[in-house]
């Protein structure tokens, strides 16, 4: 008998998001009612409704999460806290094929250029005052320079599609070609890319299982959620949408000698029923 992986099965019920208000509209909405009473300080989103395509891109700030959509705008969900809120959108263009990586305080993005225009746009969200405004201190998008990737050969990076840099570790970690194995890569500008480490997937996943994406997120203190997005035919009419999201820690060896393990922690099955999800 085949050994299937036991994932706890989450299923995917659109939610309503409610957000606060700043206390300049609650001021104004109570105002504008006629009342003493103050207006409610939330606002309320509902979902997305079914058959509409929609998509939004994430990114990991240290601790925190930051979101944007199609048209922009920019949520920002506080790690410690639990509190979710919008920031300053992306002022003028925004592609979401994208690299982000965070640096210092803040959280840089190169992503695809204008529309024909083969250079790349080169955001930063960070914290501050933004110049020329009169406005507190706040995060906020800053345009930047599109840095050099000048390289003294044609070096082939060795993972299949996007990967993400873990400070922590001084390493990049992605999917290798071909198998999609988790791997952690070495990248320098003055020598070609070293494969540090490349972990087989365990428990294999099942055989019915058609692999659709996958993703990695660092967490930060060498934690990683691993995100791989499968298809799977039910019956003959019916299939389904699915995300196996996996918790991991990456370590080096007690013996010193550089070697990286990988602690498993938690792993949960999310389904989308018929729904097809692309990652970004």
């Amino acid at each position: 008998m085949a050994h299937r992986p036991r994932f706890p099965s989450v299923p995917h019920r659109p939610r309503r998001l409610v957000l606060p208000l700043a206390p300049s509209r609650i001021a104004r909405r109570a105002g504008s009612s006629g009342s003493g009473s103050a207006a409610s300080p939330r606002r309320v989103l509902e979902p997305c409704p079914r058959g509409v395509y929609v998509s939004m891109t994430f990114m990991s700030l240290k601790n925190d999460i930051v979101a944007v959509d199609g048209e922009r705008r920019t949520v920002l969900y506080d790690g410690t806290s639990g509190a979710i809120r919008t920031i300053q959108p992306v002022p003028q263009y925004w592609s979401h094929h994208i690299i982000s990586v965070t640096a210092g305080d803040g959280l840089y993005v190169l992503m695809a250029g204008w529309p024909g225009s083969p250079t790349p746009y080169f955001q930063a969200l960070v914290y501050g005052r933004q110049l020329g405004y009169c406005r507190p201190e706040d995060w906020h998008w800053r345009p930047l320079q599109p840095p050099s990737f000048h390289l003294p050969d044609d070096y082939a990076l060795p993972f299949k599609g996007r990967a993400e840099y873990a400070p922590e570790h001084g390493l990049w970690f992605g999917f290798t070609d071909g198998d999609e194995r988790l791997c952690a890569v070495d990248l320098a500008p003055t020598r070609p890319p070293v494969l540090r480490h490349a972990w087989e997937e365990d428990p294999p996943r099942p055989a019915e299982w058609t692999p659709k994406a996958t993703r990695v997120l660092p967490l930060g203190s060498g934690r990683l959620c691993v995100a791989r997005f499968f298809w799977r035919r039910k019956t003959r009419e019916k299939s389904e949408y699915f995300a196996v999201l996996e918790g991991v820690e990456v370590v080096k060896d007690d013996a010193g000698m550089g070697s990286l393990q990988m602690i498993k922690h938690k792993a949960k099955r999310y389904g989308f029923g018929e729904d097809l999800v692309e990652p970004l």
